[in-house]
């Protein structure tokens, strides 16, 4: 197992022990998340849409000298740093990813994540396994429950290059925010 995958399992830990935290302080009032499935045969209804990134070009510069010279557009918030992993964390102040400029590992994260679930004795859907793009949906037991959680890495083109992004978070609006921000990828 190298690097990627073992942080990618940890990550996906820390993210299910921080989702089962939160989810025992939300028992006591209900949730503003509706969850509906599509009967089968159906396709599912679209998440809702991402909120447009208030702020403006965020310098990825702080995460390493390969990161100088590009911005994304991210609230004025955001914290960029480097990840100890050959890539940075974006943090916006209320959602975090990573970015690379070299290799996902994209199958080592399917493995990390795979026995992630195991050790949690959750479930994983893979909605997406292609080479270059990896999506999942998890549930977690947690008390008397399952916590859900989005899972995702994907490459994004900006000007001429091959950016990696990835990300653990609770929801599908979530993830379509930090896809719009990580899309957003651009030289100065």
């Amino acid at each position: 197992m190298n690097l990627r995958s073992i942080l990618s399992s940890s990550l996906l830990l820390a993210t299910l022990s921080t989702a089962a935290c939160s989810k025992k302080q939300d028992d006591a009032a209900p949730s503003a998340k509706p969850t509906a499935t599509a009967p089968a045969g159906e396709p599912a209804a679209a998440p809702a849409a991402a909120p447009a990134a208030a702020g403006g070009d965020v310098d990825l510069a702080p995460g390493g000298d390969a990161w100088k010279g590009w911005q994304i557009k991210a609230p004025a918030e955001t914290k960029v740093g480097d990840n100890g992993a050959s890539g940075i964390t974006v943090n916006t102040g209320k959602l975090g990813f990573e970015m690379t400029q070299g290799d996902l590992g994209i199958s080592d994260m399917k493995a990390g994540a795979k026995s992630g679930m195991e050790s949690a004795k959750g479930t994983i859907n893979f909605t997406t396994d292609k080479p270059d793009e990896l999506a999942y949906v998890t549930e977690t037991p947690v008390g008397d429950g399952k916590v859900k959680g989005y899972g995702a890495a994907w490459y994004v083109k900006a000007d001429g290059k091959r950016i990696g992004c990835s990300a653990l978070v609770d929801d599908e609006a979530q993830l379509a925010t930090i896809k719009s921000i990580c899309g957003s990828v651009h030289k100065k």
